[in-house]
């Protein structure tokens, strides 16, 4: 193998899946020196075949994955390694959550004989339909937390005194923050992210809930419904909606519950536990200051996004009404019209078209 041309070697790792071309790097020193000589023609190959516009434009990558140089993707720059593991990670994230909000959805629409006798191969195109509609979208929204949780941190330091005694200028600093990142997403999709947002909350409650009334009772409070959603991100989402059983899912959500106490009590024990604010941040805010049973309800959680997505929605234009946008099953029917052309595997990235043309 090693005999080969580079340029023959070059093809074969071009068609490589990125997990597959990191083992071939680790392999061996030689495969680690070839990779390396050729990392940035590489990641560009990837990035040109492999990531999602949409992607690129949510994640364009800082100085230290860039190589110190930026560029819309890393494509005009010098992308690394760390930065398309990062983009791979988030990418596959939100595809495996977005199938499985796809199930579920499929679950609740049909009943259980008219699930039995539809066919595989329906079936299938079904899931992957929704699927790949809906994992720009669930990306889209991930982004928003990232960033607003971000933006906050970064933000000038506002003391808790101060905070409670300025409300008003603190809400007013959030929405213009949340208005700051809504910009980034183009008009043409921004409805249908608004759309998933009710959708996400509402499967998600529904997986992570017993609607059995004996067992309602140990239903997971509100508070650690907010907490898993914001602080956990979607690969946590992910991990936690996957699992079978409600008690499983709970068992496993109040030991990751416990998991972000301990870390916060010993953040703040060892000095380190600098003031984090934001969607997660505000609810650490409180663990920390020992408020531990007052946290951010549902309530809470759609504020950080409705108001401003409505105040967007209607002086854009977008929509007339927001009565429009606030049907989950319109929404869940839109994303199942078949396409005008044949559907091929479903690995095809509905949301690309309406990124290119708001870079247009």
């Amino acid at each position: 193998f090693s005999a080969l041309p580079v340029e023959i070697l070059l093809q074969i790792l071009n068609h490589l899946p990125l997990p597959s071309l990191i083992s071939f790097r680790h392999t061996c020193r030689s495969f680690m020196a070839l990779t390396s000589a050729h990392e940035t023609y590489l990641i560009n190959s990837y990035i040109r075949t492999s990531v999602p516009v949409y992607l690129l434009r949510l994640y364009p990558g800082s100085s230290g994955e860039m190589g110190g140089v930026g560029g819309v993707g890393g494509v005009g720059g010098n992308p690394t390694f760390k930065y398309l593991l990062t983009l791979h990670s988030k990418q596959s994230t939100s595809s495996s959550l977005s199938s499985a909000l796809a199930k579920q959805i499929l679950k609740e629409m049909l009943p259980p004989i008219e699930r039995m006798r539809l066919d595989k191969e329906i079936k299938r195109q079904m899931i992957g339909r929704l699927r790949r509609r809906m994992a720009p979208l669930v990306l889209t929204l991930g982004h928003f937390f990232d960033s607003y949780d971000q933006s906050a941190s970064s933000s000038t330091g506002t003391t808790a005194s101060a905070m409670e005694t300025d409300s008003v200028s603190v809400e007013q600093d959030s929405t213009a923050r949340q208005k700051l990142i809504m910009e980034t997403y183009p008009d043409s999709l921004f409805p249908h992210i608004h759309q998933m947002f009710a959708l996400l909350l509402r499967l998600f409650y529904k997986r992570m809930t017993s609607r059995t009334p004996l067992l309602r009772r140990w239903n997971l409070s509100m508070d650690s419904f907010a907490r898993l959603l914001v602080s956990g991100g979607l690969k946590e989402v992910d991990r936690i909606y996957r699992i079978k059983g409600y008690w499983r899912r709970r068992w496993e959500t109040r030991r990751w519950l416990k998991g972000l106490e301990k870390e916060s009590r010993v953040r703040r024990d060892n000095g380190k536990g600098e003031r984090t604010k934001g969607a997660g941040g505000m609810e650490r805010e409180r663990r920390e200051s020992g408020e531990s049973k007052v946290g951010m309800g549902q309530e809470d959680l759609l504020a950080l996004w409705t108001p401003a997505a409505e105040e967007r929605l209607l002086q854009r234009g977008m929509v007339e009404d927001l009565e429009e946008v606030g049907c989950c099953g319109r929404f869940v029917g839109m994303l199942l019209e078949e396409d005008s052309e044949e559907e091929g595997d479903g690995d095809e990235d509905e949301g690309d078209d309406e990124w290119e043309e708001d870079e247009e």
